[in-house]
């Protein structure tokens, strides 16, 4: 209770500057978009902060901005779900890579456990203060759902249909109603302390500041670098493998908070999945940064990794990251899966030697060369062991054509005519005539292939056809190849604009 009483006294300052920038940055444009605020106050908030727009009423402003705060989209509640758990991570584990300041917690007279614990709470509570008080200011500032008239530049949206996402479903029902604000309330808090514990664990493998930062940077990209990397890899060597975006948002959501509230967040309801999911991740996270924290030696305060093992996983991480980005850019420029090899090995060798310099915290490093063969016969094996499971496992889908039977519809689009068809096409004959097509793209793998894996420099004439099945059992199967002009010339691609282009009622070329 001592160290929870003294980090709070030491750190109050940082909650009380993170509540001013809430009431200035969300409370008072809240409160001067009012309508029907009349007063002094409001005509001189308007002055300050003008959030009238050209052909929107006050209701329309005010609707749009309780909207977007509630449902974690505004700027400054987005930035603060991540921001704030860092710094407050960075003031209650400062010790963690300060020599004199870890010396002197340790003779203090708790033991680490009591340490930590107190750290942690005092971090909790650093962090409720300003969420608490934005809340009660979201709840102060009521703003009612007045009109149900179209928005200004969103088609036939209206005020009623921006709202009833939130559960207001009737005129002159306030928006932001104490059971909102809650449910608001508890997804901060909860994402707040999901960064808190993911910083925390970066802060407990490390003891360099520099080292801590990068990697808490690092540490919430994560699953972005993994879903790029499995999408660029299933891309290059999937025949035929196409993923809807909404795959890759979904993916990403599921382990970062930030982005499960810009893109899924729609309501106020339980949300009973957002909630567990998030729950468990964040407690996961704390007991495995307690552990480490608890086998912590001081005496390595200002190492970048503290325990050989994982600076051993670091050292690799790195290197394996820039063997990505390498074989990711000499692609790019060239277009040649003879430079994507290439750029595979320049980026590991690069990664590696700068990631051994950042371990040994010096220039000179070629004592560690005679360990680079370990770490490249890893990477390599890895490389082996996706190639036999996109060209071998993988067999079930670059081999797959639905039966037309079982399909209810299709929907496909041209990338070399810039032309595509948004609807769903049922027409027996279009979708036979698809299937077929799709037979004889798998038919001529060889030919479609062949090309743009051995040849060098930048390919001419590649066009991509993409075909999206909806199938009875409401399964939606996508495929995407990329082609050439000589399997054009004999498939039946031209008859498939012209049964589309019928099918549509447009005039022939």
């Amino acid at each position: 209770m001592v160290l929870l009483k003294e980090n709070i006294r030491r750190f109050l300052l940082f909650p009380i500057l993170t509540t001013l920038v809430y009431i200035l940055a969300v409370i008072l444009p809240l409160y001067s978009a009012r309508p029907n605020t009349n007063t002094a106050i409001h005509t001189i908030l308007n002055v300050i902060l003008p959030l009238h727009r050209i052909g929107q009423t006050t209701t329309h402003v005010a609707v749009h901005a309780i909207v977007n705060v509630l449902q974690m989209r505004q700027t400054v509640v987005l930035l603060g779900m991540v921001i704030v758990p860092f710094i407050t991570v960075c003031l209650v584990f400062g010790f963690f890579y300060r020599t004199k300041e870890s010396t002197l917690v340790q003779s203090f007279p708790f033991n680490r456990t009591q340490i930590l614990l107190s750290s942690v709470l005092s971090g909790i509570i650093l962090m409720v203060i300003p969420t608490l008080i934005l809340s009660i200011g979201l709840i102060l500032t009521p703003i009612r759902l007045e009109g149900t008239g179209p928005l200004q530049g969103a088609g036939s949206a209206s005020l009623l249909l921006v709202a009833e996402g939130l559960g207001v479903d009737n005129l002159r029902e306030t928006i932001n109603s104490f059971s909102v604000v809650f449910g608001f309330f508890l997804r901060m808090m909860i994402a707040k302390i999901f960064y808190f514990a993911l910083f925390w664990l970066a802060f407990s493998l490390t003891g360099q500041a520099i080292a801590t930062i990068l990697l808490a940077g690092v540490m919430p990209l994560i699953p972005l670098g993994v879903s790029m990397l499995f999408g660029n890899i299933a891309r290059y060597y999937v025949f035929g493998f196409h993923a809807w975006g909404i795959g890759t948002l979904a993916t990403l959501a599921f382990s970062n908070p930030a982005l499960w509230s810009m893109f899924f967040i729609r309501s106020t309801p339980p949300l009973t999945w957002f909630y567990f999911w998030f729950s468990a991740l964040a407690l996961a996270l704390m007991c495995i940064a307690f552990i480490i924290s608890r086998l912590r030696k001081p005496e390595r305060v200002g190492n970048p990794a503290l325990f050989n093992p994982i600076k051993h996983v670091l050292v690799f991480l790195v290197s394996l990251t820039f063997m990505i980005f390498g074989g990711f850019l000499f692609y790019g420029l060239t277009h040649s899966h003879l430079m994507f090899y290439i750029g595979f090995v320049v980026g590991f060798v690069i990664g590696y030697i700068i990631a051994q310099m950042i371990a040994e915290k010096s220039l000179i490093i070629i004592h560690k060369a005679k360990s680079f063969p370990i770490y490249a016969s890893v990477a390599v094996g890895m490389f082996l062991l996706m190639m036999f499971v996109t060209q071998v496992g993988m067999r079930f889908y670059t081999h797959h054509v639905p039966r037309q039977e079982d399909i209810f519809g299709v929907n496909f689009s041209f990338h070399f005519h810039s032309e595509w068809n948004p609807l769903i096409n049922d027409s027996p004959e279009i979708i036979a005539l698809t299937v077929a097509i799709h037979n004889e793209i798998i038919d001529n793998k060889a030919l479609l292939l062949q090309p743009w894996r051995i040849r060098f420099g930048q390919h001419t004439l590649q066009y991509y056809f993409n075909i999206n099945y909806l199938m009875k059992d409401g399964q939606i199967i996508t495929r995407r190849y990329q082609l050439n002009s000589e399997f054009l010339e004999i498939s039946s691609i031209p008859r498939l604009r012209t049964y589309l282009r019928a099918y549509l009622g447009v005039e022939h070329d």
